[in-house]
């Protein structure tokens, strides 16, 4: 299994790469729910909103899944793999494909409600939608979409490939590239606040630091990873925070924490 569990109402849901397979299992005893089997693997994650269940497969489909039954709701194809996972956001599912187009479809049918071509390559990171944008990485870019039409707000160039999903705080859009850099980026108008090399790792590391009163950052522990020297100054860094090193290039921002993975 590559793709991450989602739990609603006593539920897992999860997808399997071997078998093709999406599973339902009870969340207090694993035993199944239900199962349903696609066309190819389903690296996917899914997302269960209002008793719907909805995820991508490398089959080039987007699935939606009666969550009690596991039953069909509805499929559409996209014409490529779909690693992407979906969001679901005021009855619209937002999706990326492989090749290289974001998908828009109305949650309770399918229909396709419009597409935004990247012409830059597979869409493989997972959308944020926010306050009306679509935050989505695609080729080596970071875009910002208008939610209701699909046209281009923003986008910013990296230097190789965004495959993580962004994380969306304070008005800053945190995106991890495979150039090996941490890039901070204003929701607004995708102006670059900062960016900052990060160390690369094959098993997960952590770094914690405290900000001082002068505003310096004290190294509070350190496991498996080269030292950072320098502070990361993103606006949603007080007090305790904490990086962290790994293999899938996607932050996660919390009040207190910043965390960033990389491979």
């Amino acid at each position: 299994m590559f793709g991450s569990p989602t739990v609603a109402n006593g539920v897992v849901y999860i997808g399997s790469v071997n078998n093709h397979k999406v599973f339902a299992l009870d969340a207090n005893t694993g035993h199944k729910v239900w199962i349903y089997t696609t066309g190819s693997a389903v690296y996917s994650s899914p997302a269960v909103v209002n008793g719907v269940a909805y995820v991508g497969s490398y089959d080039g489909n987007v699935y939606a899944l009666d969550a009690t039954t596991g039953s069909r709701l509805w499929k559409y194809q996209t014409g490529d793999w779909v690693y992407s996972s979906p969001a679901v956001e005021k009855g619209v599912v937002y999706v990326g494909s492989d090749n290289g187009k974001v998908y828009v479809l109305k949650a309770s049918t399918g229909h396709k409600l419009w597409s935004y071509d990247t012409g830059n390559g597979s869409v493989e990171s997972s959308p944020v939608v926010m306050n009306g944008v679509v935050y989505v990485g695609g080729g080596y870019n970071m875009y910002a979409l208008n939610a209701g039409t699909g046209d281009l707000i923003w986008e910013y160039a990296t230097t190789d490939y965004v495959y993580g999903s962004p994380a969306v705080a304070y008005g800053v859009v945190y995106i991890g590239s495979w150039d090996g850099n941490l890039y901070a980026l204003s929701a607004r108008n995708g102006t670059e606040l900062w960016l900052t090399r990060v160390p690369s790792a094959s098993k997960w590391n952590w770094l914690q630091f405290v900000r001082t009163r002068k505003g310096s950052c004290a190294p509070l522990s350190l496991f498996r990873s080269r030292a950072v020297t320098q502070c990361l100054p993103g606006r949603a860094l007080r007090g305790t925070w904490i990086l962290t090193f790994s293999n899938s290039p996607s932050p996660l921002v919390t009040i207190s924490a910043l965390s960033f993975v990389s491979k």
